[in-house]
């Protein structure tokens, strides 16, 4: 009997998407025909139009007023402020929620974002306690997790690192309930890190055809960072490279680099929002981008060095600091200082650049969604050990 399984997330940046994508592949491949998957965002499906649009702010305030989203995020770093916007702004989801739980009856909720995680619990709680199904959260950020993160009501937890499982613990989920297995990603991340023969294949496959070092530049489904600044950077680089800049959805930024004029020895490659994102950063020598915790985890499964330009203040913070106390990555700003990141990693030596692929070995979770999808899990609630990160 197929079962329905009800997996919420909201479009603020592309991640908590993609994981929800991830994890509904890797149960499709591991039990075909079992379940019947509804990815829902409640903000535009299930709220009224004005609360909808309010996710439609997520990426100018990011892009271009850091400090306000920052200002946000520690504002509401509490359980009393959580407590608080989860019984008066957020409740405005509550009818939608409550409608699609009713007409689904879906063996188990998932959520992947953290503003739906105390709303959805306490409606679950509030069902007749025969016809409660099991509520499970997948956690999207790596280091810094905020109290919205963590609903008393689900029955499980799942994290992408240890430090993420000890905020949770701190939050006082009990430990039976945590589960660490890694941050989800699409399948397409599973292969073995590439070769120079495979990077060769990859570049040919997407019309890059010079021998120059390829350098890919990305800033999440919405193309946050300085990512003009580094280009032309690059492109005034003594020993030429060729750059890749992978917009998203900012056109603004697509019609800007337009106009840059590229020398006669390099290539500048501009492309919006892209659905083989595997191929241009296993393609890559260098990636550089934001730390947002998908597009971090996904390069860290390519075998790629990175470097990092931006962060979002509160929930990827931490993550920079994370990978450079792994020495898997360098991270700034300024356009000048990311180029000088790019030509130390570019003239590595062979054993340098093993030991940097080696370090982010140890990083990658590339198996995080068919792991959880593999679980033993008796009423949707998991019961086998987790898989422990660093």
């Amino acid at each position: 009997m197929t079962q329905r399984l009800l997996f919420l997330i909201a479009d603020t940046g592309g991640g908590h998407r993609a994981s929800a994508n991830a994890v509904s592949a890797a149960l499709h491949a591991a039990h075909p025909d079992m379940f019947d998957i509804s990815i829902v965002d409640p903000f535009v499906e299930a709220a009224p139009s004005f609360a909808g649009a309010t996710t439609g702010l997520y990426a100018p305030i990011a892009r271009h007023v850091r400090w306000l989203w920052g200002g946000i995020y520690y504002a509401t770093n509490s359980a009393l402020a959580v407590e608080g916007v989860s019984r008066s702004i957020l409740t405005l989801l509550s009818p939608g929620i409550r409608s699609l739980i009713d007409e689904m009856q879906p063996s188990a909720v998932v959520s992947f974002h953290p503003l739906l995680n105390h709303v959805t619990g306490r409606i679950i709680q509030e069902l007749p306690s025969g016809g409660r199904p099991p509520f499970l959260t997948v956690v999207t950020d790596f280091i810094n997790l905020h109290p919205f993160w963590f609903s008393p009501a689900a029955d499980a937890i799942v994290l992408p690192t240890t430090q993420a499982l000890r905020g949770c613990l701190r939050h006082g989920i009990r430990p039976d309930r945590c589960h660490v297995f890694g941050l989800p990603i699409g399948p397409s991340f599973t292969a073995p890190q590439p070769d120079a023969r495979e990077k060769k294949r990859l570049r040919s496959d997407l019309g890059c055809l010079s021998s120059r070092p390829l350098v890919v530049i990305c800033g999440g489904a919405d193309g946050a960072g300085k990512l003009r600044g580094i280009a032309e950077e690059l492109l005034s680089r003594d020993e030429p490279v060729d750059t890749v800049v992978i917009c998203g959805k900012n056109e603004h930024l697509r019609e800007e680099l337009s106009r840059i004029a590229v020398p006669h020895d390099r290539n500048l490659i501009i492309q919006g929002f892209v659905t083989n994102m595997v191929d241009w950063l296993r393609a890559a020598d260098v990636v550089v981008t934001k730390a947002g915790p998908g597009t971090v985890m996904e390069a860290l499964c390519s075998g790629t060095p990175f470097v990092l330009c931006w962060y979002l203040p509160g929930q990827e913070r931490g993550t920079v600091t994370w990978l450079r106390q792994h020495q898997v990555s360098r991270y700034s700003p300024n356009p000048h200082r990311v180029v000088d990141f790019i030509n130390e990693i570019l003239a590595f030596s062979p054993s340098e650049k093993h030991a940097l692929l080696e370090r982010i070995r140890t990083l990658a979770t590339p198996h995080a969604s068919s792991s959880i999808a593999a679980q033993r899990i008796e009423g949707y609630r998991i019961t086998s050990h987790s898989r422990e990160t660093v």
